[in-house]
């Protein structure tokens, strides 16, 4: 019997779901209780002749993929290539252990030597720019910031690098170290101990952003942090609004039917540090956030100043997600309630009276810490980042060749171990800017109306991905 185009089309998807679930046709053949042969076993000729369906999820970009790129850790040498001198950078220096990333691989925390005097050599085989001709050199891609110690050297011979009649390659030699990084003032007192020389970015992220606590925890944790969240930021922007220096400072009547609960935390903190955030402008509100409850016993928040012919004033409702016990604790000032909410969600691994991990590259242009700690003096604020105490031990040597179209490898040698913990990644792989500028100007005449939305939901641009 001849089938149609539509019959034809039904088979091969068919088909397809069953070779993605490992079976065939005589799998149900067999399976039937039936002695008469099933029509899946009389098709199954048709049927196998037909290819599955194409998938239509495209392939990832190979940016994306050598951005996902992870190390492997680095080899030692072996007491016979010691002996064949393939430990040798030079006619100096040897390295203890190294690694041959693969063609356009973005390596952003190069492991370095774990002990004082270990050298680590990276082999980077380089791949041209996406619709460039130049090269993506790799220490652009590093999320330590560079830059103490710059030496240079020209026509260098690197032994790990050889041209096509087995010669040693002239290089550029570039000399530089780690700058070390930024940490915030709530930092714990051991944090100045921790030293590493390999990680990578799934074990930086972990280290930023933690894991969640056991899941009978989760929601409690949650809450605490919505409300602690909800409330630093009323504490950073206040009522904001912009009134008439003749209405500043006048107090207003409550409206009919509410009941004032507390008159609560002026948000505007003469106070602050010189490194916190410059002080409104003069016409802002500087009015005190109130807690009130309306006629429906439900509770709401409302600028002082706001009042029936004046309401231009900052007013919040649908509080229920919040813990309201511990957001009234917040507005009153309440230190004896607060302690007891913080001290519990201490012991449980969150909250304000936690130290801060929280660390920055030295190129990083903040210079406060994203997250509020509790002071000793019992304020909140953010933390302030200062610079690492300690300097860094670990050191660069970058040999670029001179004829890098001829032999396009870059050697990087790591040398000491990081006195520091590893930062969080502040800096995009030229490679992934390239490829995400190209899909944009692929856009042509839509990029004018684009929004982060639209651009998601454009296949070509999510297809370039």
């Amino acid at each position: 019997m001849e089938l149609s185009s539509s019959q034809l089309t039904a088979l091969q998807y068919a088909q397809s779901i069953l070779d993605g679930a490992g079976l065939s046709p005589q799998d149900l053949d067999n399976h039937s209780n039936t002695s008469s042969p099933s029509p899946s076993s009389r098709s199954s000729p048709l049927a196998a002749s037909l290819s599955p369906l194409p998938s239509s999820i495209p392939d990832p970009s190979p940016a994306i993929l050598a951005a996902q790129y992870i190390p492997p850790p680095a080899c030692s040498f072996t007491l016979d290539e010691i002996s064949a001198g393939a430990n040798h950078l030079n006619r100096q220096s040897r390295v203890h252990a190294i690694i041959n990333h693969p063609l356009g691989a973005v390596v952003e925390y190069p492991q370095s030597g774990s002990l004082k005097g270990d050298t680590v050599a990276h082999i980077f085989t380089l791949a041209r720019g996406f619709n460039s001709s130049e090269f993506d050199l790799p220490q652009f891609s590093f999320q330590y910031s560079l830059g103490d110690g710059h030496g240079g050297t020209k026509g260098v011979q690197c032994y790990l690098l050889r041209d096509s009649m087995g010669n040693p390659v002239r290089c550029n030699k570039l000399s530089t170290s780690c700058k070390g990084l930024k940490v915030c003032s709530a930092r714990p007192d051991n944090f100045f101990n921790t030293i590493h020389s390999y990680t990578n970015r799934s074990q930086v992220a972990e280290l930023v952003a933690p894991s969640c606590l056991p899941f009978e925890d989760n929601a409690k944790r949650e809450v605490f942090l919505k409300t602690f969240a909800f409330f630093c930021s009323l504490l950073d922007h206040g009522c904001a609004f912009m009134a008439s220096c003749e209405h500043i400072g006048e107090d207003h009547d409550d409206s009919e039917g509410n009941i004032a609960i507390s008159s609560t935390v002026e948000l505007v903190n003469h106070d602050w540090d010189a490194a916190q955030d410059p002080l409104p402008s003069t016409n802002v509100c500087r009015g005190k956030l109130v807690m009130r409850v309306d006629k429906f016993n439900r509770r709401y928040i409302q600028c002082q100043f706001r009042s029936r012919d004046d309401q231009s004033h900052l007013i919040l409702r649908n509080l229920q997600e919040f813990d309201n016990g511990y957001l009234q604790a917040l507005l009153d000032d309440d230190e004896v309630l607060i302690a007891s909410y913080e001290e519990d969600a201490k012991q449980n691994g969150y909250g304000p009276l936690m130290p801060c991990h929280f660390v920055a590259s030295p190129s990083a242009q903040k210079q406060l810490c994203p997250h509020w700690h509790r002071a000793r003096n019992r304020k909140l604020a953010r933390g302030t980042l200062l610079k690492w105490d300690h300097q860094c031990t670990a050191k660069f040597d970058i040999y670029t060749p001179e004829d890098l179209p001829s032999c396009p490898q870059v050697v990087v040698v790591c040398r000491n171990p990081h006195s520091h913990p590893p930062p969080a990644p502040v800096k995009t792989p030229p490679s992934l800017i390239n490829l995400f500028r190209s899909l944009l100007l692929d856009m042509d005449w839509q990029l004018a109306d684009a929004t982060p939305r639209r651009i998601v939901l454009d296949s070509g641009f999510m297809k370039g991905l």
